[in-house]
């Protein structure tokens, strides 16, 4: 028995192409398909609908019980839309169409399961070509088209001499290798103004060359191409001059690319507008993965505000995702006033919390980007940047390249302005340009998110400084003037504010972190000079409020480092946040440091203060370990080796050694002018006091060989003289000033050096304290060997002792004491009143025989008279 199987038609609105294929077979398992096959031409861009049945004696029984005949596409340029009929049968019709000239194939396999007829196939072809138009006549009449076109040949619009955009366009044009030239448009306030009006369709494969493009007043969109473009453009070339300087979206291709899509076209045009100005696009809205890569723009671009070399403003639709954008080229030069970038000037992707109507969280992430053009930005505006120019919710720019100078106001770098949310993962690229602003600059960003394995060889010219609180700051490192951290990166250049600014780091002038290890592995080669807040990595450090301990490790500073005041070989200033309960929030964040490194001078003012070889200043610091300087240190008050001030900072020094020489007024010392607790530290070091700090009309030097006053010293030792020659009071071997909250904290301590001063003297320690508390406060097993001479209150081991008492009935009472016990003292000491070997004068020092003998003094009384 014979079966037939009929192909009915293949159709588009106008024309219907009726093709028959028949399938014969009987009841042998031999049995085989027969299929003729047939080939037409058909028009690009039109929908073409197939459908099938079977022949009458099939439809007794159902089909589907026969048969598996499927149509599977094998189609490089065409797709198919297949829909399931509605009468049963469980068969489909199916829709093709092409967006480009080529072959499309559909396979048809048949089988059927009653006959037991073997599998087999065959193919229907369909071969799509464009229809071609070669004058400009043809070209006015694809208003409202919907199919496919091809230039036959070169047209030239000079015939028009004021271009009426083409409008409903939603086929395609291809170019073909041929071109259109001298398109003019000079309008007035026309709304979207280029060789088409609003492209719905695709454009590609085209150049248009010496297109002039102007208009008066500010209504609408302008490109080359487009005004507005929903569709899709690729490899397409402009040329020529397009300023309608009023205009707020002006590109080299379109105005405004609404949803559409640009891909490997170049801009050589000059581009000239107001806001969201573009080499390729004057504003672009995305919804998906590249909406605009690979192009290039070799003209120049000028505009106000939102100016890019690709496109002056880049967002997407409210969404829940990150689009990716890549592989875009500036090829010169780029001006604007504020948010001026040599890729994009302003990227904005939509972000909404919850409680709303709709929330969402949307991104952008960008790779390969190369600008090689100068970028300048007004000296009175911001957000500059070599690539980018301001960006919000920019999560990763990473492969880029930016080799050219970058000019601006404030907030300027060599790859972006101003994008807080970015992080640089830059693999080692080089800024090698001059970047000049004046405030927040840097030579990868002015501020930024995390950046990674940057180098800058270029130089960072400060033009001024940002006023805040009636207080300047600069803002300003050879990688990043403002960031949230710097890992692996270097800085070889000197970087110099001579505008007395604030926030000068070689790497960056101000980091702020939210997670531990991102401000790692990083080294300075270059002088750095500011005002106040200078480091060799950053001139400041602080964190996020929050409940945390951040760690930071292995950062070197390798020159000079200068300054008034919070000055240091790595930080500047280190700042953790507090805040107690009863408030709106709580908070209580720390750092703690390890393996930072100091070579080079470290020099403060004179009249300054918080200097140090690592750390000038730190609040919250808890630990500072395996840490070397090897250079000297210069300030006003509060100098040292490691650290100027930093009360909270517990020291292991692991047996390092201070060699260098620190210098200060006071609170000063071989390790630190002010510190916690300070363990298994070496000095041999000169400390010199240049001056004492007055207080309630007294004079403080507050002096010793590893701090001037801290809260503890461990294992410590002193190796050289220590003389206060300016009467200064509290003067130690080890210690000028220490107050200790625990006990055994003045443990296993040695001094070797002569020790002179006027009051409160001590060959360990020249004035030791407690916090105001209820407990005794044991030291023990400290030596002194070496003459200690002063006035009043001068011991071999502490020159005065205080324990704190108050009685009952005040807001609070305690009553501390202190123990000497296991020391030794083996040299002459030397004063007017209350001398003593082991302890010169004291309160509330516990005194009894038995607790006393276990001290040594081979030079007079153990306890001052």
């Amino acid at each position: 028995m014979k079966k037939k199987l009929l192909l009915l038609s293949v159709m588009i609105v106008a024309i219907i192409f009726s093709l028959s294929f028949v399938a014969c077979s009987d009841s042998s398992s031999n049995g085989e398909l027969v299929l003729e096959t047939y080939t037409y031409d058909y028009i690009v861009g039109e929908k073409y609908k197939i459908e099938w049945e079977f022949s009458p004696d099939d439809i007794l029984t159902p089909a589907i019980d026969y048969y598996d005949f499927v149509f599977s596409q094998n189609i490089a340029n065409a797709s198919v839309e297949w829909i399931e009929r509605n009468d049963g049968s469980g068969y489909y019709d199916a829709y093709i169409s092409a967006t480009d000239e080529g072959i499309a194939i559909l396979k048809v396999n048949y089988k059927n399961y009653k006959y037991y007829i073997n599998y087999s196939s065959k193919d229907i072809t369909f071969n799509f070509k464009y229809k071609t138009i070669t004058t400009v006549e043809e070209l006015k009449s694809l208003n409202n088209f919907s199919f496919g076109v091809k230039l036959g040949a070169n047209i030239d619009l000079s015939s028009e001499s004021n271009w009426t955009p083409i409008e409903g366009f939603s086929g395609t044009l291809c170019g073909g290798g041929y071109s259109i030239s001298n398109l003019t448009i000079d309008s007035v306030n026309g709304e979207n103004l280029g060789l088409f009006g609003t492209l719905q369709g695709t454009v590609k494969d085209l150049t248009i060359e010496n297109a002039q493009i102007a208009a008066r007043g500010d209504a609408g969109k302008a490109g080359i191409v487009a005004g507005t473009n929903k569709g899709t453009i690729s490899n397409v070339t402009v040329s020529g001059n397009i300023a309608p300087e009023y205009y707020s979206y002006v590109g080299g291709i379109v105005g405004y690319n609404n949803l559409g899509k640009i891909a490997d076209c170049t801009n050589v045009a000059t581009v000239t507008g107001a806001d969201n100005v573009g080499g390729i696009a004057g504003s672009v809205l995305v919804n998906t993965n590249d909406a605009i890569t690979a192009c290039v723009n070799e003209g120049t671009i000028t505009g106000k505000n939102n100016v890019g070399g690709i496109a002056g403003y880049l967002t997407c639709v409210t969404s829940n995702a990150t689009y990716q954008i890549s592989n875009n080229i500036n090829k010169n030069t780029v001006a604007g006033d504020n948010q001026v970038g040599g890729i994009f000037g302003y990227v904005y992707a939509f972000y909404q919390q919850d409680g709303y109507m709709s929330s969402y969280s949307s991104y952008f992430s960008m790779s390969v980007l190369t600008n090689t053009a100068e970028i300048n930005g007004s000296s009175t505006g911001s957000n500059v940047g070599g690539l980018i120019g301001k960006a919000v919710r920019l999560t990763l720019l990473t492969t880029c390249e930016n080799t050219a100078d970058v000019t601006g106001g404030t907030c300027v770098g060599g790859y972006v302005g101003y994008a807080p949310d970015t992080n640089i993962k830059a693999a080692g690229a080089k800024n090698n340009n001059t970047i000049t602003g004046k405030g927040k600059i840097g030579g990868f960003a002015g501020q930024a998110g995390i950046i990674e394995n940057a180098i800058n060889n270029g130089e960072i010219v400060s033009t001024g400084v940002i006023i805040e609180n009636s207080n300047s700051r600069a803002y300003v490192g050879g990688i990043a003037g403002y960031c949230t951290g710097l890992i692996g990166c270097e800085n070889n250049i000197d970087i110099t504010i001579e505008n007395s600014g604030d926030y000068v780091g070689g790497l960056a002038g101000y980091v702020v972190v939210s997670k531990s290890n991102c401000v790692d592995n990083n080294i300075n080669y270059g002088t750095i000079t500011g005002k106040n807040n200078v480091g060799g990595i950053a001139g400041y450090l602080t964190c996020v409020t929050s409940n945390a301990t951040y760690q930071i490790s292995n950062n070197i500073n390798k020159n000079t480092v200068a300054g008034d005041n919070q000055v240091g070989g790595i930080f500047g200033y280190v700042y953790a946040f507090y805040q107690q309960d009863g408030y709106m929030s709580s908070y209580s964040s720390y750092f703690s440091m390890s393996v930072l490194t100091n070579t080079a001078e470290i020099n403060g003012s004179s009249t300054g203060s918080n200097v140090g070889g690592l750390i000038g200043k730190a609040v919250r610091l808890t630990l500072l370990t395996t840490c070397e300087n090897t250079a000297d240190v210069t300030g006003g008050t509060c100098v040292g080796g490691y650290v100027g001030y930093a009360p909270d900072t517990n020291i292991k020094a692991a047996g390092a050694k201070n060699n260098n020489t620190i210098t200060g007024k006071g609170k000063i010392g071989g390790f630190a002018g002010q510190a916690g607790i300070i363990e298994n530290a070496i000095n041999n070091g000169e400390i010199v006091s240049t001056g004492v700090i007055i207080e309630n009309s007294n004079s403080r030097a507050y002096v010793g060989g590893i701090a001037g006053y801290c809260t503890g010293l461990i294992g410590c030792e002193n190796n050289i003289d220590i003389t206060i020659e300016n009467s200064g009071d509290y003067v130690g071997g080890l210690a000028g000033y220490v107050v200790v909250s625990k006990s055994n904290c003045v443990d296993n301590n040695i001094n070797y050096g002569t020790v002179t001063g006027y009051n409160y003297v001590g060959g360990i320690v020249g004035y030791l304290t407690c916090v105001r508390s209820n407990a005794t406060y044991q030291i023990s097993n400290n030596t002194n060997k070496n003459t200690v001479q002063g006035n009043e209150f001068v011991g071999g081991i502490v020159g005065y002792v205080y324990g704190f008492y108050q009685q009952d009935g005040y807001m609070s009472s305690y009553s501390s004491y202190f123990e000497i016990v296991n020391s030794t003292n083996e040299a002459e000491i030397v004063g007017v009143e209350k001398v003593g070997g082991i302890c010169g004068g004291f309160n509330r020092l516990k005194t009894d025989a038995n607790l006393m003998d276990t001290n040594t003094t081979l030079y007079g009384d153990k306890l001052g008279q």
